[in-house]
C-alpha cells in the first residue's frame, strides 16, 4: 500500500555564515523560480529531477500547501527549496514517494547550475539565421489580406528578409464566435475562406523564407471535429478541467493524438515550414498536471515534462521545420523546440544571464525580449536581447509591441523601428549563436567581476555587463536604466547610455548604439550590411554623414543605400561613389544615372528625394 504521503519537505541547511538566496535570468517559469544560495565562500543548489519523481508540483519560493517556501531564516541557516507537493491520481490511489534530488555545493557558481539533459534544437541552424515577426489578426476580413502582402513586401524590400513570420491565429477560428480554431483545416468565411488565405499564405512564403500559423495543443473546445472526453484533463475527483475562453484543457497523450490526427492534412493543404505553438511553454509541468486514468504517471509533472517534450519533437518532424512557443518556462522544454519568446518574467530587473547564456544558449535560440515589458524604446529591447544571447524579434513600439491588424497609413516611425530591431541585430547574432562562451563579467565600482567573484563578495549588480564568446566576440552591454558607462571598444572609447550596447570581432563586424558628440547614434557593419542612424542628429560615419537611418546592401547590380525608411529630405555626404540612380521599390530606374558632387577628398554628397525608395551607387 502507498504511503499515505501528501508533501516532501526538504528541509533547511545550517551553519552558514551569512547566507544570501539569489535568482539568475531565465531559470525562472512565470509564477516563481529556484532560489540558488551563496554565501561568502561557496554556493548551493538544491533542484529535484524532473525527469525522476512522482511528485505533483515543486515549491521554490513561494510557500504552497503545507509548505514553506525557500528564505533565509537567520545568519546562519536558509531554506533552499520548499519541497515536493504529491496530490493523488484518483479518489482511492495514491502515488508512492518517489524521488531524486540534487545537492550541489561548490565555490563556483557554474558548477552549482542545473543541467539539461534534452537535445539541441533540430533547426538550430535555421534559426540562427532569422529574426522572428509576430502578426496578431494580420487577416479578419477579405481586405486586410493585399495590406498585409503590401506591408511585409516593403519590410522585404528594406532587406528584411531572413524571417520567420507567423501570424495569430484568427484565420483557423471555424466558426469565429465558436472558439473551435486549433484544429480547423479550412480557414473561416469571415475572414475570406480558403479562396482568400490559400492565396495570401502563397504570396507571404514568396517574401519569408519560414511561414507558420497559430495551433494551440493545450485547448479544445467541444465543438472541434476531434473533441472526445477521454481526451480531456480531470482533478483526481473526476471533474474536467477548464482552458481559456470556453475551452477544456486536453490531457498530454490527448494533445499527441489529436496533433498525429491533425497536422499532416493541415500541412498538405497550406504548405507551412514552420509553427506557433501556443502556451506549451507559458506555464512549468506541475501548471497541467491530470488524473485522467488514461495519462501514464497520472497526476505526476514528470508526465507533462516528457509528453511535452515529445510533442514539440513530433511537431518538428510533421513540419519539418522550426517550432516556436510562449516562454516563461522555456527553461524545462529548451532544445525541445526551436525558438521561444524569451519571457524573462521580470523584464526590469538587472541581468544575470550565467545560466541562460551557459545552458540554454547551446541548445536553443530564444527570441527577443519579455512580452511583458512595457518597452521604453526600442533600446531596452534590442540591448536585452543582446545581453542574453538570443536572436531578434521585430519590434513596433509605437504600434504596439507586436504589430496588430494591417493598415495602409503605418507612421514611418513604425518601420524605422521595426527596421531597427532587425539591422541592430541580424548579422550580430550569427557571431554568437552557438558559439560557447568564454568571459561573463559585471561592472562592480571600478573593478570587472564574474558572476561567482560578485555573488560571494556580495557587490551590487550595476547592469553593465561585459561578454566574450570563443570566437573572439566581445560585447558590452548598459542596462542600468540610470547611468552610462564609457568602454573602450578595439582601442576606441565609447559611453553606452542607458540600454545602450557595443560589440566587436575586429575584421568580422563593429556594432555599437552609444553616444557620439552628445547625441545618440546607431551602427552597424558587417558581412551583411551597414547600417547607420543619427536618430536625428547630422553623423559622420565611416560610409555616410546623414541624419536619418539607412541602410547599404551589396547586389549584383552594385551597392544601393536604402533609407530605412524615408523621413526627410536631407543632404547625404561621405559617400564612395560618384554617380547615383534613384530607384523604386521594387528596384527599377527613376531616372537616369546622375552624376555625382563629389568634395571632400574625393566623397561624395546628394539631397535625397520622397520619390526614390533606394539608390544605386556607382
Amino acid at each position: 500500500k502507498a504511503p499515505d504521503v501528501t508533501s516532501l519537505d526538504c528541509g533547511i541547511v545550517n551553519g552558514l555564515r551569512d547566507p544570501r538566496l539569489f535568482d539568475l535570468t531565465y531559470l525562472h517559469y512565470r509564477w516563481d523560480y529556484p532560489r540558488l544560495l551563496v554565501n561568502d565562500d561557496c554556493f548551493v543548489s538544491l533542484f529535484p529531477d524532473w525527469y525522476y519523481g512522482n511528485a505533483s508540483a515543486v515549491v521554490d519560493g513561494s510557500a504552497y500547501g503545507e509548505l514553506p517556501g525557500a528564505k533565509v531564516l537567520d545568519d546562519s541557516s536558509a531554506r533552499i527549496l520548499g519541497g515536493l507537493i504529491y496530490n493523488p491520481p484518483n479518489r482511492t490511489q495514491k502515488n508512492l514517494l518517489h524521488e531524486r534530488l540534487f545537492l550541489t555545493v561548490s565555490p563556483n557558481l557554474e558548477d552549482v547550475l542545473p543541467n539539461n539533459p534534452n537535445p539541441k534544437s533540430k533547426f538550430f541552424d535555421v534559426m540562427k539565421g532569422l529574426v522572428c515577426h509576430t502578426r496578431m489578426y494580420p487577416v479578419t476580413e477579405p481586405k486586410h489580406a493585399p495590406l498585409e502582402i503590401a506591408m511585409q513586401q516593403k519590410l522585404r524590400d528594406y532587406g528584411l528578409t531572413d524571417i520567420f513570420y507567423r501570424t495569430h491565429y484568427n484565420e483557423f477560428r471555424t466558426p469565429i464566435k465558436s472558439n473551435n480554431f486549433t484544429f480547423s483545416l479550412s480557414a473561416n468565411a469571415e475572414c475570406g475562406g480558403d479562396d482568400v488565405i490559400m492565396p495570401f499564405y502563397d504570396e507571404m512564403r514568396k517574401i519569408y523564407p519560414v511561414v507558420g500559423p497559430y495551433q494551440d495543443n493545450r485547448v479544445i473546445h467541444p465543438l472541434s471535429t476531434y473533441f472526445n472526453y477521454d481526451y480531456l484533463a480531470q482533478w483526481y475527483d473526476d471533474t474536467i478541467i477548464s482552458g481559456w475562453d470556453g475551452a477544456y484543457q486536453l490531457n498530454p497523450i490527448a494533445q499527441r493524438i489529436v496533433f498525429a490526427n491533425h497536422s499532416p492534412a493541415f500541412i498538405e493543404k497550406f504548405k507551412w515550414n514552420g509553427c506557433y505553438l501556443d502556451e506549451t511553454t507559458n506555464t512549468p509541468p506541475w501548471g497541467l498536471t491530470d488524473a485522467n486514468r488514461f495519462t501514464p504517471a497520472a497526476m505526476t509533472y514528470r508526465s507533462v515534462l516528457l509528453n511535452y517534450g515529445k510533442l514539440l519533437l513530433e511537431m518538428q518532424d510533421y513540419y519539418n521545420g522550426p517550432i516556436w512557443s510562449e516562454g516563461n518556462a522555456d527553461f524545462f522544454w529548451t532544445g525541445c523546440l526551436d525558438t521561444d519568446y524569451a519571457q524573462t518574467n521580470a523584464p526590469d530587473a538587472l541581468p544575470m544571464p550565467d545560466y541562460k547564456i551557459r545552458k540554454m544558449n547551446p541548445l536553443e535560440n530564444l527570441n527577443g525580449y519579455d512580452l511583458t515589458a512595457n518597452a521604453p524604446s526600442i533600446d531596452y529591447m534590442i540591448s536585452a536581447e543582446i545581453v542574453n544571447g538570443n536572436i531578434g524579434h521585430l519590434w513596433g513600439i509605437t504600434e504596439n509591441t507586436i504589430l496588430g491588424r494591417p493598415r495602409d497609413d503605418y507612421k514611418p516611425e513604425t518601420y524605422r523601428n521595426l527596421c531597427k530591431s532587425y539591422f541592430m541585430i541580424r548579422q550580430l547574432q550569427d557571431f554568437y549563436t552557438g558559439v560557447p562562451i568564454e568571459t561573463i563579467c559585471y561592472q562592480c565600482g571600478d573593478e570587472m567581476l564574474t558572476a561567482t567573484e560578485m555573488l560571494r563578495q556580495n557587490c551590487a549588480n550595476e547592469g553593465k555587463i561585459y561578454e566574450r564568446y570563443e570566437n573572439g566576440l566581445e560585447i558590452w552591454v548598459n542596462r542600468n536604466p540610470e547611468t552610462a558607462w564609457e568602454v573602450d571598444v578595439d582601442g576606441e572609447t565609447m559611453l553606452l547610455p542607458p540600454y545602450g550596447y557595443a560589440a566587436c570581432l575586429p575584421g568580422e563586424i563593429l556594432e555599437y548604439s552609444a553616444e557620439i558628440d552628445g547625441h545618440h547614434v546607431d551602427y552597424s557593419k558587417g558581412p551583411l550590411y551597414t547600417y547607420v542612424d543619427g536618430n536625428g542628429s547630422i553623423t559622420e560615419f565611416p560610409e555616410i554623414k546623414a541624419a536619418n537611418a539607412y541602410v547599404f546592401h551589396k547586389t549584383p547590380a552594385g551597392r544601393t543605400l536604402t533609407p530605412v525608411p524615408f523621413l526627410s529630405v536631407e543632404s547625404v555626404a561621405g559617400l564612395s561613389a560618384t554617380a547615383m540612380t534613384p530607384l523604386a521599390q521594387d528596384g527599377t530606374p527613376l531616372g537616369n544615372k546622375t552624376n555625382l558632387e563629389v568634395i571632400d577628398g574625393g566623397k561624395a554628397r546628394f539631397s535625397t528625394s520622397p520619390e526614390a525608395f533606394k539608390y544605386l551607387l556607382e
